[in-house]
């Protein structure tokens, strides 16, 4: 549909017109309350690997954004979330998610945080491999603690 069919549909039917711009407005205040919380709760996990299982608090608190976003890096798009240079996205799909699977991929994503505040990026698929398990180990420990679950995950062995 061209434009100028578009803009002609909506002028003949004003109240779809203000229908479609109260859905738009309301998706963008949803996104940005969502947005809030999901740095609330970011924030909240970095207290309860603090408390939990002795991680350093941050020396700052990454952005927490909801993806997917331009800037957000073309890897992070095979994940529902993701951590890159003091940013962690969460895909959309996430909101809608389970609050304890929300939280837990929140909790990953900060340990990712930390790694990078004290060492830089991942040099090297090693360097790699360690982080993630490092990272799954400490969602393990959460899930297990605070819910009485276990987490099956395969991280596949960096090969030559």
């Amino acid at each position: 549909m061209g434009t100028l069919r578009i803009v002609w549909y909506y002028a003949e039917r004003p109240l779809l017109c203000l229908a479609a711009l109260l859905v738009a407005a309301g998706s963008a205040i949803m996104f940005a309350y969502a947005g809030e919380e999901l740095t609330a709760e970011g924030r909240k996990m970095f207290q309860v690997l603090h408390e939990q299982q002795g991680y350093p608090m941050p020396m700052s608190y990454p952005e927490y954004h909801i993806g997917p976003t331009e800037d957000m890096p073309s890897s992070c798009s095979r994940y529902v979330a993701c951590y890159a240079r003091g940013h962690v996205w969460l895909l959309a799909p996430m909101l809608l998610a389970d609050k304890q699977e929300r939280l837990t991929s929140l909790l990953h994503e900060n340990v990712h945080h930390l790694q990078w505040e004290k060492r830089g990026d991942a040099m090297n698929c090693e360097q790699n491999y360690d982080r993630e398990v490092a990272a799954y180990n400490a969602q393990q420990i959460y899930v297990s603690e605070n819910y009485r679950q276990y987490i099956r995950v395969h991280i596949p062995p960096c090969t030559p």
